[in-house]
């Protein structure tokens, strides 16, 4: 490969920011040849759905091509709009992100879940007819991004409010009980979370963080007995077994304790016993949190979500309702706040 005629190439497309012609991509052979410079064109939406449309017809086919570098281009060439997508492209996408989840076998291993995050990506903020909506709720649990396609909805839907109610209190969605609240209010807005209810979110994510951490220090403590009695004899790194893997803990909105005696390993690890502490003295003050949260992600309109919020206002929830004031542009929310605290 000649890199300067590379660099050269990319330099120019960069500052020239073509408009594309229509004919651009037809085959794969157009996009072997266009696939490094597409993203310092501007945006087009024929060519778009033509490589769109291609990735979908070549997924399934014998052909040796990199649906990975198809995916990554769509997704590089898509950051080049704001503009929505008309219904039809919005399918393209949705069976493109099928094909993601359900096709992984002519993508490598590691491959798949980055292309699975990227096709998730491009359908953020897409409307999808209710049919596709419905084959989401029923599907829920073949990935992790269908969850998040679900709970992060761009409009209102009578099958995703019937789903966050049929699993409200599926373990599985413990750690986004805000975002099932808001679809809950979309069906009904005086709703209220029990206390019982985030209690047992509570409950059951300390659990799995337990068991998280336990499942690290076990990897750890066996990594550290491996290379001590084999490490002489691995002379590759990359084989060698990674000594402190960082754990992955559940996601809280309030604050998080940590335990000090981790903090020499870079581990943030959780303090079990005092964050039990302040959860239950200020349990009434995290249901509040939640439900100011809840309203945030409902898609009732702005007015509706102000005259929800301000029940749920005191001193111990004011960086929540500034942080949604500002969130949601909301002059009169902020200046309700205003006179709040100027009494």
């Amino acid at each position: 490969m000649n890199y300067k005629l590379e660099d050269a190439k990319k330099a120019f497309y960069k500052i020239s920011n073509p408009y594309p012609s229509n004919s651009l991509i037809n085959n794969y052979k157009d996009f072997l040849k266009i696939r490094d410079y597409l993203h310092f064109y501007q945006f087009n939406i024929v060519v778009f759905r033509k490589l769109l449309k291609l990735t979908n017809d070549l997924w399934l086919s014998s052909q040796r091509i990199s649906r990975y570098s198809l995916v990554v281009t769509l997704k590089r060439y898509s950051k080049n709009t704001s503009e929505s997508f008309d219904n039809k492209t919005n399918q393209m996408l949705f069976t493109l992100f099928l094909n993601s989840i359900e096709n992984t076998d002519f993508v490598t291993k590691r491959q798949s879940p980055q292309i699975q995050q990227l096709t998730n990506s491009l359908l953020k903020d897409r409307i999808l007819p209710e049919k596709l909506v419905i084959w989401l709720c029923q599907n829920t649990y073949k990935s992790t991004h269908i969850i998040n396609r679900l709970l992060r909805f761009p409009a209102k839907s009578k099958a995703v409010s019937k789903w966050a109610l049929s699993n409200f209190e599926e373990d599985n969605l413990r750690s986004r009980r805000a975002e099932l609240i808001g679809w809950v209010l979309n069906h009904n807005p005086n709703y209220v979370v029990p206390e019982r209810i985030l209690v047992a979110d509570f409950e059951y994510m300390n659990k799995v963080d337990r068991q998280t951490l336990k499942d690290i220090q076990e990897y750890n403590t066996f990594s550290q007995e491996v290379d001590k009695e084999f490490g002489d004899l691995i002379e590759d790194e990359d084989d060698r077994f990674q000594e402190y893997r960082e754990p992955k803990f559940t996601q809280r909105f309030y604050s998080v304790p940590l335990d000090s005696k981790y903090s020499e390993l870079c581990l943030s690890v959780p303090d079990f016993g005092r964050m039990e502490r302040d959860f239950y003295s200020g349990l009434n003050n995290i249901r509040l949190i939640t439900m100011q949260w809840g309203i945030y992600y409902s898609h009732l309109p702005d007015d509706k979500k102000v005259e929800l919020m301000k029940p749920y206002f005191n001193e111990e929830t004011y960086w929540t309702t500034l942080k949604i004031a500002k969130k949601i542009k909301s002059e009169n929310l902020l200046k309700w706040l205003v006179q709040k605290l100027d009494k």
